[in-house]
């Protein structure tokens, strides 16, 4: 699992990595009221999904105004009709829009519902003594 910021000067290199992962890309805009308000719910929810779950694949990523205008140039999907806009890519394309709710819960419900995340990651505990007898 991979948390990345995506601007002009790293968006080729995000254009790369994104044919090879699954993205949960979120559109925005700095100076959006929208956008700073789901700031935090975005935040915790990348925070959670790194600490809970095992998906390795799946790449959150915050696209900004200058991420969005260099990745024009490129195959990866940029033309977002509103900020913010939260978007599923695979293969750098397009392939699901989610418009519920910006509650991270829902976010991460959503993508639990939709397979892009799965297994729980255990914590803490201790291994058992076999009870098997020689």
């Amino acid at each position: 699992m991979k948390i990345v910021y995506v601007k002009d000067t790293n968006a080729l290199e995000f254009d790369k990595q994104n044919k090879q992962n699954t993205v949960f890309a979120k559109y925005f805009s700095p100076t959006c009221p929208a956008c700073i308000a789901m700031s935090d719910e975005w935040s915790n929810m990348c925070d959670d999904v790194k600490s809970k779950y095992n998906n390795t694949d799946l790449v959150l990523a915050q696209i900004d105004p200058t991420g969005m205008s260099e990745l024009d140039n490129t195959s990866t999907y940029s033309d977002v009709d509103y900020v913010p806009s939260l978007v599923i890519l695979n293969d750098g394309k397009k392939v699901k829009q989610y418009d519920g709710s910006r509650q991270k819960e829902d976010m991460i419900r959503f993508l639990i519902e939709e397979g892009y995340l799965s297994d729980i990651k255990m914590k803490g505990g201790r291994k058992r003594k076999s009870t098997k007898r020689r």
